[in-house]
């Protein structure tokens, strides 16, 4: 325990230095777990042969997470919408490239056939932690270079299965390659029938009677428990926890409680990212980097280039060349999951531990690289793309997408759309229902963001824009666009939750327009020091309006 303990407050200490460094130097932290990793690696004396298991488990779960909150993102009719991107796209890249890499580390680093094949397809991925969650930060994932990109992820990462399974294949002679396929599919069926009814009969209901609990506590250990007993679900059929958490994602994403869960699992999600890129780095030996850095740094451009080419000229067949170049830029890297396909061929034989190491730290460097690449895709996009100008389709989309706001409840969708600027009312009780309908009244589009369930439900069958969340958060408030509003105004009875969401507005809104209301119950001295540009005295206005009211009535003569 000792010796754990130390090793988790001298990662800590390390990843907290590099990341304010970094950040000073306006770098993402991704770069900062990665070199804690290879530091802690060096300081421990691990000497690259990677981290505990214990804390290798610990790091997938941040992918665990990462998935699940992709799924989310999703429904089932926006992945339908989308096969031509994961199943047309995302397939040609894992082939050509697999095959064109396969080949190439056939004939220059001296392996067989079988292994090979391994290496051009585990090369062929590439890292869905970092990428998705730079496209989730950016808010890039509804452009058309973003929508390519999630797809050719989401079919790498289904990509894994087949992959362990031509492991086995070609480590194991017992069975035939027929007999495993089929057990494979076998096994997806099940997991996703499984997972599909869980969602339709026990997930909403479980949700709702957890919502009415009104305990924030037991929502959130609600939500773990949906999401690792699918990871688990889908491990035991030979699977990958990721899909399970993905297909999880997908359920959840039908139902009115999405924001919400998203919003609740962002902080585990973050943490256990930062795990597994600090196991990532702890992969890396440094003898062996610094005795072979040329062969290295070679290998590692010669894979951007590839794969990048690779994913430009399968996206400019039906894009223009600006997008083709992001989505070629953005997934030029390696992937997280090809450690374990590595880590499992080098345990039965197929690749030998030096090469494995040799592609772990290329991986490495071209992951380490990636944030850099990712920071400056714009200008990279319009630098190599012939077009000048921004893509049409593009900024039409992404127009669209900034002006739109969306809540999905269980049985449909309402969409609002933003031409003019919004008002975000925080609160749907009976205050809150008045100024939504006097707001529709008026002509001024508006969403209301509440945690009651059965409200959020009444809202919806009203016909207005209802989000169920809290709005102390700051991923809920983003779902509103708080930060293109024309102004929030705050609803809401309890004192203290209404300065938890001034706060959260402030840190979400450069310059917001705050509106709340003063009575008995919310004093003005707890308010203080909140940027709120408008402040409401209950009584004073109830005074002024009964006065007005009383000297215009016609008295009787």
């Amino acid at each position: 325990m000792d010796t754990y303990l130390i090793l988790i407050v001298g990662a800590m200490a390390i990843a907290v230095l590099l990341n304010l460094i970094l950040h000073y130097l306006s770098m993402p932290p991704v770069l900062g777990y990665i070199a804690t990793g290879v530091t802690v690696s060096a300081l421990f004396g691990l000497g690259g042969s990677g981290p505990d298991p214990l804390l290798q488990e610990i790091g997938e779960l941040g992918i665990v997470f990462l998935m699940f909150t992709i799924g989310l993102e999703f429904s089932m009719e926006h992945l339908r919408e989308m096969r031509r991107e994961v199943l047309l796209h995302g397939g040609l890249q894992v082939l050509l490239t697999g095959t064109l890499l396969g080949t190439l580390a056939h004939t220059f680093l001296d392996v067989s056939t079988r292994g090979a094949i391994i290496i051009g397809l585990a090369l062929a991925l590439s890292s869905t932690a970092i990428v998705l969650k730079w496209l989730n930060d950016e808010k890039e994932s509804h452009k058309p270079y973003g929508r390519h990109v999630m797809g050719i992820l989401i079919f790498q990462d289904l990509s894994v299965i087949p992959i362990l399974v031509m492991i086995r294949f070609f480590t194991n002679q017992d069975h035939t390659i027929t007999f495993l396929l089929l057990e494979t599919m076998v096994g997806a069926a099940a997991a996703f029938t499984i997972i599909y009814l869980m969602g339709k009969f026990v997930i909403d209901r479980l949700l709702k009677a957890v919502s009415d609990a009104r305990s924030h506590e037991l929502f959130v250990a609600a939500v773990l428990l949906i999401v690792v007993a699918a990871a688990l679900l889908t491990h035991s059929l030979g699977f990958s926890y990721s899909l399970g958490a993905f297909l999880a994602g997908l359920m959840i994403a039908e139902t009115k409680y999405r924001y919400q869960v998203e919003a609740d699992l962002v902080p585990f999600r973050n943490l256990l990212l930062g795990v597994f890129f600090v196991t990532v780095g702890m992969q890396v030996q440094l003898s062996y980097l610094l005795d072979h850095w040329l062969l290295i740094s070679t290998l590692a451009a010669g894979l951007i280039l590839i794969k990048g080419l690779m994913v430009f000229a399968l996206i400019r067949l039906t894009e223009n060349s600006s997008t083709a170049i992001k989505a070629g830029l953005a997934l030029a890297q390696g992937g997280g999951f090809s450690f374990a396909v590595f880590q499992i061929s080098n345990q039965e034989g197929l690749l030998a531990s030096d090469l494995v190491q040799l592609l772990v730290i290329v991986m490495v460097l071209t992951m380490f690289l990636t944030p850099l690449i990712l920071r400056h895709l714009d200008r990279l996009g319009d630098f190599f793309s012939t077009a000048v100008d921004e893509d049409p389709k593009e900024a039409n989309f992404s127009t669209l997408e900034n002006n739109r706001l969306v809540t999905c409840g269980v049985e449909r969708c309402l969409s609002v759309e933003m031409e003019d600027k919004h008002v975000v009312v925080i609160g749907y009780g009976d205050l809150g229902k008045l100024i939504m309908r006097q707001l529709k009244e008026q002509s001024f589009p508006a969403v209301a963001i509440e945690f009651q369930r059965r409200t959020v439900q009444e809202g919806m069958e009203a016909g207005d824009a209802v989000i169920f969340g809290n709005a102390a958060q700051r991923t809920i408030l983003e779902k509103a666009f708080v930060g293109d509003a024309l102004a929030v105004i705050i609803a809401m009875e309890d004192k203290h939750s209404i300065r938890l969401v001034c706060e959260a507005v402030a840190e979400v809104a450069h310059e917001p327009v705050i509106v709340v209301r003063q009575s008995e119950k919310i004093a003005r001295t707890l308010l203080e020091g909140l940027p709120i540009k408008s402040l409401v005295d209950e009584n004073k206005e109830v005074a002024r309006i009964l006065i007005e009211h009383a000297t215009q009535c016609n008295l009787p003569s």
